[in-house]
């Protein structure tokens, strides 16, 4: 009888205090990880609630790794590391999807730019970027192509840099602007951040 009264205060006791008598202690939150980058030249850690390999995975298609401008070769490599990359959270899913499609418009370009400044024949350009931009995107970068064919006789082997370079501007003014702000939101919603320490001071930033 006195022992059932003591365990009855004991259990009182503990109850006001938010504890429960034999109780396990309580799990801890989602363990974080953290791993080094380097971002736009700087070394930083990108930490969130993820392996080393998922981590590894989200940098490696980052707008740091896939940057809005790409030659060629970068722009095959992009869409090759876009498609390779495993175990993204799913959180990443529509950036991961705009950025591939812009990275293979991209590429559709900068092979039929080749290919016309090979052949001369401009109208190669024109039919390998029709279906790669709605039609409201499309005529300004046909506005484009005809002022600079006006102005070379409509030999595209005589392009110059200068005509080189209005056109793939055009094109990029036409494709889906990058998806960098998605890629922000996304990692901020799935808690994985970029602290990077600038200079000789001991302030951190992170990246949004």
């Amino acid at each position: 009888m006195v022992l059932r009264i003591l365990l009855i205060i004991l259990s009182s006791f503990g109850s006001n205090f938010g504890m429960t008598a034999g109780a396990a202690t309580p799990p801890a939150g989602p363990r974080t990880t953290d791993i080094q980058v380097t971002l736009f030249g700087q070394t930083c850690l990108l930490s969130g609630p993820f392996d080393q390999g998922t981590l590894q995975s989200i940098h490696s298609i980052s707008p740091e790794k896939i940057p809005p401008s790409l030659s060629l070769e970068q722009a095959k490599a992009a869409a090759l590391k876009l498609e390779a990359a495993k175990g993204l959270p799913a959180g990443l899913s529509k950036y991961r999807e705009s950025l591939s499609r812009r990275v293979g418009a991209q590429v559709g370009f900068l092979e039929a730019l080749a290919h016309a400044r090979q052949s001369g024949k401009s109208a190669v350009l024109l039919q390998a970027v029709t279906p790669l931009l709605s039609e409201a995107k499309l005529e300004g970068f046909r506005t484009k192509l005809k002022r600079i064919d006006s102005a070379t006789g409509g030999n595209s082997t005589r392009w110059n840099s200068a005509a080189i370079e209005q056109l793939s501007e055009a094109f990029q003014d036409a494709l889906d602007p990058h998806p960098e702000e998605e890629f922000h939101r996304a990692i901020q919603r799935l808690k994985v951040q970029y602290t990077c320490s600038y200079g000789e001071t001991d302030d951190s930033t992170e990246e949004r």
